[in-house]
């Protein structure tokens, strides 16, 4: 995974926000974690089967889910421009683990993020995350180029 190219393209994105909306030198450091636990929910929400055992739902469709984690993926990158974590994680060769949804979401959820380090760990936990999903670490990234490409054309759109 290139994250420099990730990193890159993120800070593109998060530039033309922070210009459109006049947001001018502001920490939204806050607002982006907080975006990308919400994102996480909506990416378990989209693979019920997983974790809400009362339910019956079992029609998960992998684009959906793809798009939900992609969007969660959005905001880690730009937590850690925000940040400048970036600066200091993008050569880290990744590790990514083997475990199950509910442990990587979970370690997620629990996760703080103060330091490139811990930056570097709940990534690292997302895209573990990502696997346990059935993707490739390949896929995750085009699909976040995909997405990127969306986003872009949804602010110009006035989003």
């Amino acid at each position: 995974m290139n994250l420099e190219k990730l990193f890159e393209i993120q800070g593109g994105l998060d530039y033309h926000i922070t210009k459109e909306k006049q947001l001018g030198e502001e920490d939204l450091t806050s607002n982006k974690i907080l975006a990308f636990k919400v994102e996480l929910g909506e990416l378990l929400n989209e693979i019920p089967e997983s974790f809400k055992f009362w339910s019956n739902r079992k029609d998960s469709k992998r684009e959906d889910i793809r798009e939900e984690f992609v969007d969660g993926m959005h905001f880690l990158l730009s937590v850690a421009i925000e940040r400048k974590y970036h600066t200091y994680v993008t050569n880290a060769s990744l590790i990514v683990e083997e475990g199950n949804v509910i442990d990587f979401c979970n370690r997620t959820f629990e996760s703080s993020i103060n330091s490139s380090g811990e930056w570097l760990r709940v990534f690292e936990t997302y895209l573990s995350l990502g696997v346990s999903l059935g993707f490739t670490l390949e896929e995750m990234e085009q699909a976040y180029y995909d997405k990127n490409e969306i986003n872009h054309r949804r602010q110009i759109n006035g989003y």
